[in-house]
């Protein structure tokens, strides 16, 4: 059974798809992003250096050499799990339009990926607070968290989303053919009948001349339902 029926205001199917495109527009700032900010990486380290000179103790006990190297890990690692989720992403796609679901695991695979450098990227904000101390590093870390939060509730939709999708393949639902298949409806027939005593000539002729008694002017009806098809 799914774990969830609705997605991005509509079913799990089109919510996939959804998911697919905001991960791919989301992948290719992040790296365009992170591959700016690996390429500057020297020119952050010299400036580390320069107001390390010109206000000792600013920085407290931060060895800017092991932060240096471990932004650099962040951004390489941002990298390369965005390029994983942004060709996963188009696996997705395909996958829903050909009702393939081994092409939505490595979807789910990269997002799960993507949370371990959610953790990390918080534990280099973590580093820099305990190393700087709260009066300056605490300002990063408030803002990391601020910045990565709904991005990481989103990643979480998106996972739930595909997974869900996922699941209704493996139980036989959720394919085209199911989402395209004509429900059956009941028809209803409405039979009317005039109930009329038999054997009487002047019965006959009353009824020629409309002057029926109200208690037989009143037809009968009777309601049939068949099965029908849109």
């Amino acid at each position: 059974m799914a774990i969830i029926r609705m997605c991005c205001c509509c079913g799990i199917r089109s919510g996939s798809i959804a998911c697919a495109v905001y991960s791919i527009v989301i992948a290719l700032l992040g790296i365009a992003l992170f591959s700016f900010s690996w390429a500057g990486i020297h020119n952050t380290e010299n400036t580390l250096y320069e107001i390390q000179a010109e206000l000792p103790g600013l920085f407290g006990n931060l060895d800017i050499d092991s932060y240096i190297v471990a932004l650099t890990v962040d951004y390489v690692l941002a990298d390369i799990t965005l390029s994983f989720v942004f060709i996963t992403s188009i696996f997705v796609i395909v996958g829903i339009n050909q009702d393939n679901k081994q092409l939505l695991i490595p979807f789910i695979v990269a997002k799960s990926v993507g949370f371990v450098w959610y953790l990390y990227a918080i534990a280099v904000s973590l580093y820099s607070v305990i190393s700087i101390g709260y009066e300056y590093g605490g300002v990063a870390i408030v803002a990391e968290l601020i910045a990565l939060f709904p991005f990481f509730i989103t990643d979480i939709v998106c996972v739930l989303c595909v997974l869900s999708q996922y699941q209704e393949y493996r139980d036989g639902r959720g394919r085209i053919s199911d989402a395209c298949r004509v429900n059956e409806r009941q028809t209803t027939v409405v039979i009317e009948q005039q109930q009329l005593p038999s054997g009487t000539g002047a019965f006959a002729y009353q009824h020629m001349q409309g002057d029926l008694p109200p208690a037989y002017s009143n037809p009968t009806v009777q309601v049939k339902t068949v099965p029908g098809a849109i």
